[in-house]
């Protein structure tokens, strides 16, 4: 368990901070993967022969909004994207 004083919180002034539009394209495969990544075996989303394609898992929206969190992060932060540690 995390102590409390070593959690980094989010300052409340980034609220309403914009970083900037991202650009990402979806497809089947990455969803497919996300959901086997997560262990699922619900055949819906893996039919790619359904009308209209897989079912999207309901938490896959982390994935293309993961970039936007890392922006907000850096710029919150001062911390690099690609840092981790800070």
């Amino acid at each position: 368990m995390i102590d409390r004083e070593d959690a980094r919180a989010i300052a409340g002034s980034v609220a309403g901070t914009e970083v900037g539009a991202f650009s990402t394209s979806l497809d089947a495969r990455w969803m497919m993967a996300y959901s086997a990544a997560l262990g699922v075996g619900d055949p819906r989303y893996y039919d790619t022969l359904a009308e209209h394609g897989p079912v999207a898992h309901p938490l896959f929206s982390v994935c293309y909004e993961w970039p936007a969190v890392l922006a907000l992060r850096a710029k919150a932060t001062g911390c690099p994207r690609r840092r981790t540690d800070c």
